[in-house]
């Protein structure tokens, strides 16, 4: 399903875009390389709710 909704949003976003000279990026959220910190501060930035301890 996320992979089918970045397709769309994509495409939306060329379709709105091409030939005017911008060029489109994405950013993924990687919050993994923090995961299951005490702090879960990665999750909290990002906004995620996470309250495993």
């Amino acid at each position: 399903m996320l992979l089918d909704h970045g397709d769309r949003i994509l495409s939306s976003a060329t379709s709105i875009f091409e030939n005017r000279g911008v060029k489109i990026s994405v950013k993924v959220a990687g919050i993994h390389w923090h995961y299951g910190t005490w702090s879960h501060a990665p999750e909290l930035i990002a906004r995620y709710y996470n309250i495993q301890y």
